[in-house]
């Protein structure tokens, strides 16, 4: 488990005349999702697709959708480091034999989902603030497949405002994970020696010790896996929905079969 660094050495960091520029990380530091993994945003989505019939099933959905990006990075494993919104969906695009317009309604309403179910980290906005306060040069630094544009309005929608900049991997091509998304920070901001930047995210490794590898001042502030989250009885009920589903599909072949052995008796 990671400890998370105090608040009060962090916003004596960002006070510090040293610090002139601070980093933040988007999701689970300034944004949460009600879910137990990121993953099961997909599902809703799959309403979605299920209505428009794309689908028999949301859950069929959502396990199209991971294998969707999950075949988009490798294609793009010898390219770049990070894949795209639009790409995943080009490959989604080919497993539901979808129109472009189609894809690209289906593609619209993740971001819809995104902006629907996030919400803010209060912790997380009262270090973005404090350093807003402070007059501090701020940047958004995300691993991401979303478009930086939609990153942007999930920040807006949660009051977050005045940033400078924001670095996504999924246009950048570099990440946190990889350490080279630091890199290219740096060099994007030449006027800012490593050792003036903060950065501050909730993975010990993409966020603290890759950014400390660069010589940056890293704070890590993990968020507790019970923040903010329902029980996925209340909030999640796609498990419990599926186990249904599976249930529904056996009876009706149960009923199938049987019907099958009364014809052919008769």
């Amino acid at each position: 488990m990671t400890t998370a660094d105090s608040f009060d050495v962090i916003k004596k960091t960002i006070d510090s005349p040293q610090c002139k520029l601070v980093s933040f990380d988007v999701f689970d530091t300034l944004v949460v999702r009600p879910f137990r993994h990121p993953f099961d945003l997909f599902y809703y989505t799959g309403l979605f697709a299920k209505h428009k019939k794309y689908v028999p099933l949301p859950f069929l959905y959502l396990l199209i959708r991971r294998n969707a990006e999950n075949t988009a990075r490798l294609h793009k494993k010898m390219q770049k480091q990070d894949v795209t919104l639009d790409e995943i969906y080009t490959e989604i695009k080919k497993k539901l034999n979808l129109s472009i317009s189609q894809t690209k309604e289906l593609e619209q309403e993740e971001i819809n989902k995104e902006l629907t179910f996030c919400t803010t980290r209060q912790e997380g906005k009262d270090l973005y603030n404090y350093a807003k306060t402070a007059g501090k040069y701020i940047i958004i630094t995300s691993d991401m497949y979303l478009p930086a544009d939609s990153i942007r309005a999930i920040l807006e929608k949660n009051g977050f405002s005045g940033w400078n900049r924001i670095y996504v991997s999924s246009e950048t091509g570099v990440t946190k994970a990889s350490g080279d998304m630091f890199d290219y920070i740096i060099k994007q901001n030449r006027n800012i020696q490593p050792n003036n930047i903060i950065h501050i995210g909730d993975n010990a490794l993409a966020d603290k010790i890759k950014a400390c590898e660069k010589t940056i001042t890293a704070f890590c502030i993990p968020l507790n896996k019970n923040h903010s989250r329902l029980s996925q009885a209340q909030m999640f009920p796609w498990y419990i929905a599926f186990i249904a589903s599976i249930q529904t599909f056996i009876f009706k072949i149960f009923n199938v079969v049987k019907a099958s052995i009364v014809f052919f008796r008769i």
